[in-house]
């Protein structure tokens, strides 16, 4: 059975997330949420750390359209965890597995916990497939980027400061490559890895139809 604070976890987040617009939403964190359930049912660690990190992920995010730095993020956090009275060693976990959860390109940790490993994989499982590319394109849209341009060139494997730059100023296209086909080399958990590899395919046969019907006119 899940734990009072899971419980008043979720409570809280739907309600701070409900009116996001970013593709960083509550059924965002819930899909999350649930993900990373299965994940730890699959590969162990502790439940009650996983389910709250998972929930708190996106919590202590500010507007995409403004740069925000890490440490502000756990400063909101922080905020957050008074809220819920998380205190002593929970707390402390809670921080890292949330600050482990977080894409930064080629500078991305790699978590020293299974609860960690487990938050992070089901975060960035969230951006394959199909519900990846459309969010890909929410954010996009929310961003103000363009979905295409053939003359910005993708940049993957970019440093933590690109990456967040490439995410405001690139395309959503290029979005795809920068972030969704590095994610898929890096999930940590053999469950993980699975739904991924099934996911990423989805990913590529999306970008491949992209280009295909973005150059028709070339063979007129």
């Amino acid at each position: 059975m899940d734990s009072q604070l899971i419980k008043r976890t979720a409570i809280h987040v739907e309600r701070r997330l409900n009116n996001e617009a970013s593709g960083h939403d509550w059924f965002h964190t819930y899909r999350v949420w649930q993900m990373a359930k299965y994940l730890q049912f699959k590969e162990g660690g502790n439940s009650e750390l996983v389910q709250v990190a998972a929930l708190l992920h996106c919590a202590a995010e500010h507007d995409l359209r403004s740069v925000h730095s890490e440490k502000m993020r756990t400063y909101t956090l922080m905020g957050i965890l008074d809220v819920l009275e998380v205190e002593g060693q929970k707390r402390e976990d809670i921080i890292n597995i949330v600050q482990w959860s977080h894409y930064k390109g080629k500078d991305t940790e790699r978590p020293a916990t299974i609860e960690g490993q487990i938050v992070q994989d089901a975060n960035f499982l969230e951006t394959l497939g199909a519900i990846g590319v459309a969010r890909a394109f929410t954010a996009g849209g929310y961003l103000g980027r363009p979905i295409h341009n053939p003359k910005i060139k993708p940049f993957p494997n970019a440093s933590q400061d690109v990456y967040k730059k490439r995410k405001r100023e690139g395309t959503s296209l290029n979005y795809l490559y920068e972030k969704p086909v590095q994610i898929v080399k890096i999930l940590n958990t053999d469950t993980a890895k699975k739904i991924g590899e099934q996911k990423a395919a989805f990913t590529k046969i999306f970008i491949d139809e992209f280009i295909k019907e973005w150059n028709w006119s070339e063979k007129l």
